[in-house]
């Protein structure tokens, strides 16, 4: 243990465990904030723009990661010369994609805000259509972080995160402690555009030029396509899982009950972040594995990144759940702001099953595959069903033990299919011998 600690002190995982740590910290020390400078009402925007932004990102439908395993093969099978051509297409279609959603969630969030009661006064008109457009503006460059990650270093992309953790996080707090609500949002937002474009301009190239070899249109039909839709729909899945619900209570229940609930799943949100960085961050490191037939090593590698990252995640859990109930006793009107300490609680809980369900997929997807596909559909949609039916008919606590019971029902099952996966590589390695 004391060696597989000392290995990921020196590992990429390090570099992702502190950008998302940075990350995490900006969210928390915002949240905070949030309480002391604004309102219930004002909270209840602060985390539905949040969710509609995450909304927004997820246009790509999974072509940022299914260009990351595609990077990662190509470097792997000495292919390398079309990663320049891969960058291009990639970020022609996000673009496409990009702009078309940005219209649709601009509406869709409208039409929410809208209609909100009369008495719940919130200036959100101009701060959200200016976040709309940084949102999508930074989410053009999504791509091209990815592909740096897959094909030329891990360690350069997840530097790169931390600075853009850093100093967006400190945009977002500076202008929160300045008053101006959820212009914050926005400044996060610019803020990580304006370093991703320095950062493509004087960072890692990947230009086509005379030595490229060609990635067509067709190719990405053939290559990514088949893996990406499945990861798209995944990554569906996992916002009705983690975010769609906020918007939803939003319109059932107004902005200050769907406040004091998205506080808490924040704290949920924020832990299962920074501690799945570290799973997510060996993602290239398992498709070199396999697409190099080493599957022996990828499965004591998993292993021990499942024992050792799943510790972890539920170490942290307990720490804040601790602190929350410490909190809550020290300053009450603060922590009224956020649902009950059962209500979070059992939000808390369930970080740690998505943590074990976030390993298995970061295995899973390295075959460029998505076998959790289906069961994360499933569970999402029921999820967000069970929920809804707590929230018309129930206490926060009710909709916070559907989420609890939903998200560990997954756990037998995403499991099971990990070992059919395992039983197949250990068949192929014995072919292979």
């Amino acid at each position: 243990m004391f060696v597989g600690v000392l290995s990921f002190l020196r590992s990429d995982a390090t570099l992702a465990m502190i950008a998302r740590a940075a990350q995490g910290a900006a969210m928390g020390i915002g949240a905070v904030l949030v309480i002391w400078q604004t309102s219930p009402i004002d909270q209840g925007f602060y985390f539905a723009f949040i969710s509609f932004g995450i909304l927004l990102q997820l246009c790509d439908f999974g072509l940022s990661y299914a260009s990351l395993q595609s990077a990662s093969h190509l470097l792997a099978t000495s292919r390398i010369a079309a990663l320049p051509a891969l960058a291009a297409l990639a970020l022609r279609i996000n673009a496409v994609v990009t702009g078309l959603a940005a219209v649709v969630v601009a509406v869709l969030g409208w039409w929410v805000f809208a209609r909100t009661p009369g008495d719940a006064v919130v200036a959100w008109t101009a701060p959200w259509l200016v976040f709309v457009v940084g949102v999508a503006a930074n989410h053009l460059a999504a791509p091209y972080i990815f592909l740096v990650e897959g094909g030329v270093s891990v360690t350069r992309a997840w530097r790169f995160r931390l600075i853009q953790e850093v100093l967006s996080g400190g945009a977002l707090l500076v202008v929160l402690t300045a008053g101006l609500g959820l212009w914050s949002l926005v400044a996060y937002y610019w803020t990580r555009c304006l370093l991703t474009v320095v950062w493509m301009r004087w960072g890692p190239l990947l230009r086509v030029d005379a030595g490229s070899e060609p990635f067509t249109l067709r190719r990405w039909r053939t290559e990514l396509w088949p893996f990406q839709w499945r990861v798209g729909l995944s990554a569906i899945s996992s916002y009705l899982v983690f975010q769609a619900f906020g918007p939803v209570l939003f319109a059932l229940r107004g902005p200050a009950e769907a406040g004091r609930f998205s506080l808490s799943l924040s704290m949920m949100n924020a832990i299962v972040m920074v501690t799945t960085a570290w799973p997510i961050s060996q993602a290239a490191h398992f498709g070199i594995l396999l697409g190099r037939r080493q599957g022996r090593d990828l499965s004591l590698r998993w292993t021990r990144l499942l024992m050792q990252s799943t510790a972890f995640a539920a170490f942290g859990s307990l720490v804040t759940i601790v602190a929350f109930i410490v909190l809550r006793r020290w300053a009450p009107d603060a922590m009224g702001r956020f649902a009950g300490p059962t209500t979070t609680g059992l939000l808390i809980a369930s970080a740690i099953a998505h943590h074990v369900i976030a390993c298995i997929a970061v295995v899973l997807r390295s075959e460029r595959r998505d076998p959790l596909l289906v069961l994360g559909i499933v569970a999402g949609v029921v999820t967000l069903a069970l929920m809804t039916l707590a929230a018309v008919s129930g206490e926060l606590t009710w909709i916070a033990l559907a989420y609890l019971l939903c998200t560990a029902a997954t756990l037998p099952v995403a499991y099971s299919i990990y070992r059919r996966f395992a039983l197949r590589q250990r068949d192929a390695w014995s072919t292979v011998g």
